[in-house]
């Protein structure tokens, strides 16, 4: 069916990833011009299950989710103060990094063409990407697009801590998709089988802190947004 309506943003979000993909300016003044000139674009949403301690939890994200030590990430930020945007996310990724124990995963991904991929592994963290950016500024998936038709996901399995370290400067300019820890996937549904429980985040919140099975699916061309004028060409597609 049509969206049901048109969604404008105004930026005081912790890192306002979704925003700027959308070329919205981060002082509230350029916002609303953007609201009052902008173009509209339709674009996809994701949508995310989890099952935890026998309640299933339903919501939408726009941006991105992930679990694991994204997950953990985000939960570290809460105890961050006075920091905002990627210095708010360094920080509370430095404080994680090192003490994160993977967690044995199954997943399962299914594509557009019929593909089916599926590991069991010691696993890191898995991100699900609608846009770019998340984290304020990780470019944990580089290639995704808001109106592809797909949902770009990052996958990394375990390695040591200082490992770790290398991979994180490498996020943040989208250089890590080809470390061999890394796999990148375009899929239109994922499961993942987590049987001692995960964090799961979305769009920076974190809505479960021991899931033990999540199930993402796109919901393509689903939502109507406001974008800036120059996003239509270098940010959309």
């Amino acid at each position: 069916g049509q969206p049901a309506g048109t969604l404008a943003l105004l930026p005081f979000g912790s890192g306002n990833d979704f925003a700027a993909h959308l070329g919205v300016p981060g002082a509230l003044a350029g916002a609303v011009d953007v609201i009052a000139t902008g173009s509209t674009r339709r674009i996809d949403v994701g949508h995310v299950r989890c099952h935890e301690d026998g309640q299933t939890i339903s919501r939408y994200f726009n941006n991105s989710m992930g679990v694991g030590l994204e997950a953990a990430v985000t939960l570290a930020s809460y105890t961050v103060r006075r920091l905002q945007g990627l210095p708010l996310y360094l920080a509370a990724a430095l404080k994680t990094l090192p003490r994160f124990r993977a967690v044995d995963l199954t997943l399962t991904t299914h594509d557009g063409d019929g593909g089916t991929w599926r590991r069991q592994a010691s696993t890191l963290m898995v991100t699900v990407g609608n846009s770019p950016r998340s984290g304020g500024g990780f470019y944990l998936t580089p290639d995704a697009r808001m109106d592809d038709g797909a949902l770009d996901v990052c996958v990394a399995t375990d390695v040591p801590v200082g490992r770790r370290f290398v991979l994180l400067p490498k996020a943040l300019r989208g250089r890590h998709t080809d470390d061999a820890a890394v796999t990148m996937l375009r899929v239109t549904s994922l499961h993942i089988d987590a049987p001692t429980g995960i964090p799961v985040q979305l769009d920076g919140e974190v809505i479960a802190r021991a899931a033990s099975r999540v199930d993402v699916t796109l919901l393509p061309a689903s939502l109507d947004v406001i974008v800036a004028e120059i996003s239509q060409s270098t940010h959309m597609s």
